[in-house]
This record gives C-alpha cells, structure tokens and sequence, in this order.
C-alpha cells in the first residue's frame, strides 16, 4: 500500500528545520490516507490512535495514521470501536489544534495532555517514563464532549 522512511538523527540543528524528516510514498494514488499497525489492533478492545508509527509501538492496540489529520475516513476495521486519539502535545500548533477540536466536534475521546508533561511525543515520553505510565496518563487524560472541550481550551497555547 505504500511506506513511509523518516530520519531517525539529525545532528545539524541548523539545518534541521529545512531538511525532510519523513517521506511517505503511496503505491496507489487513491488512498486517502495511511495506517500502521491496522492489520495487529484488536478492534473488540480500545484503540489508540497516534500520530507516528513510532509512538504506536510504545502502547498496547495502538495504530497509527501515518500523519496527522485523518478524519475523513477512518478504516473500517476500527469504525465501530472505542477509540482515543493522541496527538502530539503541541498546545502552539495551529494544525494540531485544529485537528483536535475537530475531533472533539464529532464527540471523540481525545488525550488532552496535562501540564507536566513537556515532550512533544510518545516517543520522546518513552525516554523519561515507562511505557506502562504513559498508557496510564493517556486513558487519565482522555476526554470527550463538554470536559474535552473546556480542557482543551485551558491546554492550547494558540
């Protein structure tokens, strides 16, 4: 379907805004979007929806979207299952908030991240904590409707 390669060390922090961190290539140009790990998530239990490939290996019945932004269509595998979508915590991204406020529209459960929390991602969580406390502080920190709302407010910084 198709494959995705990103760079895993960019020493040049000068240049590491300009150079490309991920390519992705489609085999077939109609695929709206991507996902990993679609084909190993149960979908009888909760799925974790990440962002990158990378994070989703740090949960349990985690899949990722291959990129943020997948809301058009989410993969019938998962279509009737208990989902919570993780963004990265990016509260002064205006497409990632964006995105979650979409989500939060359409009556998702989303992780709103807390405070403490200063890592962008999963994966750079990973570095500091267990994989079993991230899980954790996801599902404490998932919420949807009028609570998601008003905690997603308090988290953007845009």
């Amino acid at each position: 379907m198709g494959a995705q390669g990103r760079a895993i060390n960019m020493t040049d922090e000068a240049n590491a805004r300009t150079t490309l961190k991920y390519i992705t290539v489609k085999g077939d140009k109609s695929i709206d979007r991507l996902w990993y790990g679609l084909w190993r998530v149960n979908p009888k239990k909760r799925v974790y929806v990440v962002e990158g490939p990378i994070d989703s290996m740090f949960l349990q019945n985690a899949i990722a979207m291959v990129g943020a932004g997948a809301l058009r269509n989410i993969p019938d595998r998962i279509a009737d299952s208990e989902t919570t979508w993780i963004y990265d915590n990016e509260p002064r991204n205006l497409q990632i908030c964006a995105y979650i406020e979409k989500l939060i529209e359409l009556g998702r459960d989303v992780c709103i991240w807390p405070d403490s929390i200063k890592e962008k991602d999963i994966n750079d969580m990973a570095y500091q904590r267990s994989t079993r406390k991230i899980q954790k502080m996801i599902d404490e920190n998932t919420f949807s409707g009028l609570e998601a709302t008003l905690r997603f407010r308090d988290w953007r910084k845009v």
